[in-house]
């Protein structure tokens, strides 16, 4: 996940580069709202790579994206939606084909916040779902905002990984790309895994992750700015 521009695709690269090593194939899916780069000509060149495009958001990719021929598969989630829709969508995509999710990884692009605070609470809900966070330095970014960055999740407790790039490179791929789960949200642990306080007042909905709650009118709960308002003029 990510804002639309944010280097994802660079990242994505240096992923799949890793995963190219391997000796099973793996399939990248991107949506074609995303404007094309250099970036997917590169990755049709790596080996056992099959690079698909897919119409719409994450809840329009069909079951037969992801056939038994490939062992791994990459989701380049739209850059101008709405990241708990992806999420959900996600979600039951998963439940459909009966695979495992490896990890859900954000990426975050310094100049992109710096330029435009309303990104923050976008990007908190990214995070608030994802194992990885790996920022993107812009060139003017300075230590202090990356810190200040990353310390906004960790007073929190957030127990994701954040990771800088260089030049928009990952340092360490395979740390990157280890199955472990560090995301703050249960949302995609199975039910007898998640813990409730049973002392703890709650209704039907209080079980539920807190972005995933939502008002009588149907609205959700936890606002989310809608980002392409902010990105495009």
């Amino acid at each position: 996940m990510g804002c639309q521009n944010s280097g994802r695709r660079r990242v994505l690269f240096d992923i799949a580069k890793d995963l190219a090593a391997e000796p099973d194939p793996f399939t990248i899916l991107i949506s074609e709202s995303e404007t094309p780069n250099d970036w997917q000509v590169k990755f049709s060149e790596l080996d056992n790579v099959t690079l698909e495009m897919f119409s719409g958001e994450t809840n329009s990719i069909q079951t037969d994206h992801l056939n038994s021929s490939h062992t791994n598969v990459v989701i380049l989630a739209p850059g101008l939606a709405n990241p708990i829709d992806q999420v959900e969508a996600l979600k039951t995509l998963i439940q459909q084909v009966n695979c495992d999710l490896g990890r859900i990884l954000t990426v975050a692009h310094c100049d992109q916040l710096q330029a435009h605070n309303q990104l923050f609470s976008w990007y908190d809900a990214c995070i608030h779902f994802s194992d990885v966070c790996l920022i993107n330095r812009g060139a003017e970014t300075t230590n202090q905002f990356v810190q200040n960055f990353i310390n906004r999740y960790k007073k929190q407790h957030f127990p994701c990984l954040f990771e800088t790039t260089r030049k928009g490179s990952i340092k360490n791929p395979g740390l990157i790309l280890e199955p472990q789960a560090r995301r703050i949200s249960l949302y995609f642990e199975p039910e007898e895994d998640r813990w409730l306080d049973k002392e703890e007042d709650w209704d039907e909905n209080s079980h539920l992750d807190p972005y995933l709650k939502r008002l009588p009118s149907g609205s959700r709960a936890k606002w989310i700015p809608d980002i392409q308002a902010i990105l495009i003029p």
